[in-house]
């Protein structure tokens, strides 16, 4: 063989090395791997109906339950294996459930707690969490 078709054999198998290399990338990113959504997020804001007008409540507020709004008045933890904790200021045990992307949606995640499925956005810095019943939209920043 000659010299020069053993330097397009080897420049062809580094093209498709990397090629390779490539499209595992695109697929680790695509299936979620490659997301940084789990980690704590903790509470930013809160959106309440209450009697068909939206209320917002921010960190230093009084919330209609009692207390001052503080970060850590609401936690949610994402881990990394799809378990989720929600831990309540006033529970320092939480409720413990699940997360999972929302296939083909890169942005959205649904949250599974008690056998209660809740829609959120999740960037990576900022988790919005949606309750069904829409009377709640609150906001939580890593």
């Amino acid at each position: 063989m000659s010299r020069v078709m053993k330097k397009a054999n080897k420049l062809v198998a580094i093209f498709f090395l990397l090629a390779a290399g490539m499209m595992s990338a695109i697929c680790l990113v695509a299936c979620g791997w490659g997301s940084e959504k789990a980690g704590s997020y903790y509470f930013d804001s809160i959106l309440l109906e209450s009697d068909g007008v939206m209320k917002e409540y921010k960190l230093g507020d009084m919330l209609p339950w009692g207390v001052v709004a503080t970060k850590d008045v609401r936690i949610i933890r994402l881990r990394s294996n799809g378990s989720v904790l929600l831990r309540l200021q006033e529970d320092r045990d939480g409720a413990t459930g699940t997360w999972e992307a929302v296939e083909g949606e890169p942005q959205k995640i649904t949250i599974t707690i008690d056998g209660e499925s809740m829609p959120c956005e999740c960037d990576g810095s900022t988790l919005v969490l949606y309750y069904t019943d829409g009377s709640c939209i609150m906001t939580f920043k890593k």
